[in-house]
């Protein structure tokens, strides 16, 4: 994915919600990514002209044909306008058994050593967890990483007007985690949290908000080493409406206030901003703030390539996310939950409740407790303690939490 251009503008006033369009977004990159669009040229624009007079203009990360990437468009766009909830926070994450790594040739000698840096990152994408590498079992695990490949290809991407060869591989779900079961290391879920990123750059060109369509490309590096950690940039259009509410100074001084009111629009679960400056002719320094819930978390990253600082500074949020909402750490033994589900009065509803409790990757069982007129005790078996278990339900649509363990089913 070479071409990151997106949402460049909306004209007429018949507009599709911006989470909408950003969901929109992700779908496709998440598509394309797995290959199931073909790599041939990027195109800039592409016109969808649906709904009467809307006219959306598009500029797409997209290496696809015109007409197969025109037909996912647009089946993906009337899928969003018409089933998106009233907010659209969390996205079930895809492609998180795959990832790919540059490689300097093809031989099967060094495929062996190439493939374990594969399913490293595979690793660290499906637990959260940038130790995971480290932990008891898994050097045995990266090792006899090729009896775990399902697919692999080698392809050749363009970078700084050279090209360079990359190993990707799938590797099979059902085996690796049932070895991560095995080895007691917990995995963080598909359903992860969305991050809305405002970034604001001092370099030579100004000081300016930097978006996909910035000519820097610092939001591309960005969310390329976003997908290397399985989570979720949303990123702003940067129209009218985002430009008069948000300035570049308001990122400069983190003043929160502007920056949450630019935000509401997004409804993502997490807003980030980040400010890049070159401090030193070959220093760069970025600060980052999280605005999660009604916590603040800070930190800074520092380095000679502003590519650098970006990735680390997406890496300490992956930290942050994994911890909260996944298990990054939380190694303990399997313990049982008791959790109250209000307004079930059919066997649907009952079904539908019990088979998302079981899709929760924490969770290893789910039994029947309690039946009442219209509510079940369910009773979990799972990896992860309370906190985990109810932060990981509230990022679904599912289920609403009342109290710490009582629920009531949303209709």
């Amino acid at each position: 994915m070479t071409c990151h251009r997106l949402l460049n503008s909306v004209r007429h006033m018949k507009r599709i919600p911006a989470n909408i369009l950003t969901k929109l977004f992700h779908e496709v990159k998440s598509r394309a990514t797995q290959g199931s669009v073909a790599k041939t040229e990027c195109f800039k624009y592409l016109i969808l002209q649906e709904m009467g007079e809307s006219h959306f203009p598009v500029s797409m990360l997209c290496r696809a044909s015109v007409g197969l990437c025109k037909a996912l468009l647009t089946a993906l766009l009337f899928s969003a306008i018409f089933s998106y909830p009233t907010i659209v926070q969390a996205v079930v994450v895809s492609g998180l058994y795959e990832a790919e790594v540059p490689v300097s040739d093809k031989s099967a000698n060094s495929r062996k050593k190439n493939m374990a840096a594969v399913l490293r990152v595979v690793l660290i994408k499906l637990t959260g967890d940038r130790q995971v590498p480290s932990r008891n079992g898994v050097t045995e695990l990266l090792l006899g990483a090729e009896q775990y490949v399902q697919q692999f290809e080698y392809r050749i991407k363009e970078e700084h007007e050279t090209q360079q060869l990359y190993l990707w591989a799938r590797f099979n779900a059902t085996s690796l985690n049932k070895v991560l079961r095995e080895a007691a290391i917990p995995e963080w879920g598909s359903e992860r949290p969305s991050t809305l990123v405002w970034l604001a750059v001092s370099d030579a060109i100004g000081r300016r908000l930097s978006g996909l369509s910035d000519i820097s490309g610092y939001a591309e590096k960005m969310e390329t080493h976003a997908i290397s950690r399985g989570i979720v940039l949303v990123h702003p259009l940067l129209d009218l409406e985002d430009t008069n509410q948000l300035k570049p100074s308001d990122i400069w001084g983190s003043f929160q206030e502007p920056v949450l009111a630019a935000s509401s629009r997004y409804n993502a679960n997490v807003v980030l901003t980040a400010r890049l400056e070159a401090i030193l002719p070959e220093l760069w320094e970025a600060h980052w703030v999280a605005y999660i819930d009604d916590h603040v978390i800070t930190w800074s990253t520092q380095g000679i390539l502003p590519e650098t600082v970006l990735g680390e500074g997406i890496d300490g949020l992956a930290d942050v996310l994994a911890e909260r909402y996944g298990q990054a750490g939380t190694y303990t033994h399997s313990d049982e939950i008791e959790i109250l589900v209000n307004d079930i009065t059919d066997y649907n509803q009952y079904s539908k409740v019990l088979n998302y409790l079981e899709s929760l990757n924490s969770v290893t069982k789910v039994e029947i407790k309690e039946v009442g007129q219209d509510s079940v005790i369910y009773l979990l078996t799972t990896q992860a303690d309370v906190t985990v278990v109810s932060r990981a339900v509230g990022l679904g649509h599912t289920l609403e939490q009342i109290s710490a363990s009582s629920y009531r089913l949303v209709q």
